[in-house]
């Protein structure tokens, strides 16, 4: 009988210990999201253009993921016009955050929507930040991965 009550009174202490030490339940790719996210909102905040872009889906990931656009008679300018709209949200985002503090606050990984030879794709993102202290959020529409990469495939909720 001492015993159980020795083993409930551990119990009771450690796992309020445990849950205050912040241990992130999340998974490793939704860490891994979080933290290409993160250096998003820190590429965003400093005006780091080739940060950002990193974070961003590129013309061979689009590619990619996209190998029947090859076959379009309009191939080109079809990627064109969808990388040159992904820069442009992204511009937009910097331009609305232009002088202020942006800092990453908290992730949370929306539905999982593709998932086929070693790409995952996950929509309806929502990033909250801080914006000189103020709390906001922002939508990723989608998010992939390729390889061992994750990228931003949309902001915001337009959808190409």
């Amino acid at each position: 009988m001492a015993n159980v009550m020795k083993r409930q009174t551990i119990l009771f202490l450690i796992l309020p210990a445990l849950l205050l030490a912040g241990c992130n339940l999340a998974g490793p790719e939704e860490r891994a999201i979080a933290q290409m996210v993160e250096t998003f909102v820190h590429a965003i905040d400093q005006s780091d253009d080739d940060l950002a872009y990193a974070c961003l889906m590129d013309q061979r990931a689009f590619q990619t993921l996209n190998p029947s656009a090859s076959a379009r008679v309009d191939a080109e300018s079809f990627m064109d016009e969808y990388m040159s709209e992904l820069i442009q949200m992204y511009r937009d985002m910097k331009e609305k955050y232009k002088g202020h503090y942006v800092k990453f606050k908290k992730f949370r990984l929306g539905n999982p929507f593709y998932q086929y030879k070693g790409f995952s794709a996950f929509k309806d993102n929502e990033v909250e930040i801080t914006v000189d202290g103020e709390t906001e959020t922002f939508n990723i529409l989608k998010i992939v991965r390729i390889g061992d990469r994750w990228l931003i495939v949309s902001l915001g909720t337009y959808e190409y």
